[in-house]
């Protein structure tokens, strides 16, 4: 845990750590070299096309810069912007006013690091080139391509959100752990043709914001599969194995603490909540998922264990998975994270505790507190991680 007593000697001690252990000598430096020319992928607007498909009346529109053009099965064209909507279930590309056909659509630019313009929902975002563009007619994706180091720091800040200038280092923090992440992915691993999508199983992306990420001391990448971030832990730091997995940058739960300061962190914004269902209701859930009925939940944060017992013996499931599946039905904020006591009374199971999502990692709620209190983004990660 973070016991800094000087913030600013603590976080040179660590560069000065990272450049001169056995461990890292070498490889950061050469990784320093190599990441920033390395791009990912990223399936974007995913919401949006999930909600024209449902039925919404609403359109994608992508204004073109100069010197870009289409790369299409007729050939290539140069129209100034590219239209989709959604008519009686299939999708339809058009230059405003003549359809594009796909089933493959590219967009390039002669000038490196051009973007395109999307406007919808009363919002405007500005997405890299190239642009990627596949259609079956009844289903369709959209693929940007960014430099790893740009992607990271813009889907921290959508990951972040509003702040001020006092939460700087915060985004900075988050944006190594989602550059860790990025330098561990595999494209096609988790979604097809890319690295990942913009909704937040794997971390949110609404686009170029403007802000540069150019330091040149970060995670080592093997690490990468092991960084977890959420919302607010509600005062504990979970690990890996709410997922199922024993991928754990530390081996077991910690509290948020800043000890020197008595101070528990991510507890302001979700100090408390609660949640309650019926014994038929959350098997009814359980069963149709896992083909389980549940007479009693055994779960404890701090061992990060969950076992459901059940007419047919002790069943063992990821704390992750029984949440998911259970605000699968119920909504996403139903248990609204793995920080919680449960029981039962009375034929109703009472969930009560404190966060908000998986609890693992990182608290973007306690990386805020802890720039806003002056640490570094070095310090705010040797915290967490």
């Amino acid at each position: 845990m973070l016991k800094p007593t000087n913030k600013l000697p603590a976080a040179l001690l660590l560069i000065l750590a990272l450049f001169l252990s056995p461990d890292y000598a070498g490889t950061v430096s050469a990784n320093c070299l190599s990441t920033a020319h390395r791009n990912v992928r990223i399936i974007i607007l995913s919401k949006n096309l999930r909600r024209m498909k449902e039925g919404a009346a609403e359109e994608i529109s992508f204004t073109l810069p100069r010197n870009s053009y289409l790369e299409t099965r007729s050939g290539r064209i140069s129209p100034k912007q590219i239209i989709i909507r959604s008519i009686e279930g299939r999708f339809i590309i058009t230059d405003g006013t003549d359809e594009i056909k796909g089933p493959k659509i590219e967009v390039f630019s002669h000038i490196p690091g051009s973007s395109v313009s999307y406007s919808g929902r009363d919002e405007e975002r500005r997405y890299p080139l190239p642009l990627e563009i596949t259609s079956t007619g009844r289903e369709l994706k959209i693929i940007a391509t960014e430099n790893i180091m740009r992607y990271s720091i813009d889907s921290a800040a959508a990951e972040l959100g509003l702040y001020d200038d006092s939460a700087s280092e915060a985004l900075y923090a988050l944006a190594h752990a989602i550059l860790a992440r990025a330098l561990a992915a595999t494209e096609g691993s988790k979604h097809a043709g890319a690295h990942f999508c913009d909704l937040t199983c794997c971390q949110t992306y609404r686009g170029r914001t403007g802000f540069d990420f150019e330091d040149t001391v970060t995670i080592r990448p093997e690490y990468g599969r092991k960084i977890f971030f959420g919302s607010s832990g509600g005062g504990i730091i979970l690990t890996g194995a709410v997922f199922g997995t024993d991928s754990n940058i530390n081996d077991q739960p910690m509290s948020d603490v800043i000890f020197s300061e008595n101070l528990t962190l991510s507890r302001n914004l979700y100090p408390s909540w609660s949640a309650e269902i019926s014994a038929g209701e959350m098997n009814a859930i359980l069963y149709t998922a896992i083909k389980k009925r549940a007479t009693e939940i055994i779960y404890s944060p701090q061992r990060q264990v969950m076992t459901l017992n059940t007419c047919e013996g002790p069943c063992r499931i990821a704390p992750e998975t029984f949440r998911l599946i259970i605000n699968r039905v119920k909504g996403w904020s139903f248990i609204k994270s793995n920080n919680y006591t449960v029981y039962s009374h009375n034929g109703i199971f009472i969930f009560q505790g404190s966060g908000l999502g998986h609890c693992a990692g990182l608290s973007i709620e306690g990386a805020v507190q802890l720039a806003r209190r002056g640490y570094s983004r070095y310090e705010i990660l040797e915290h967490y991680y």
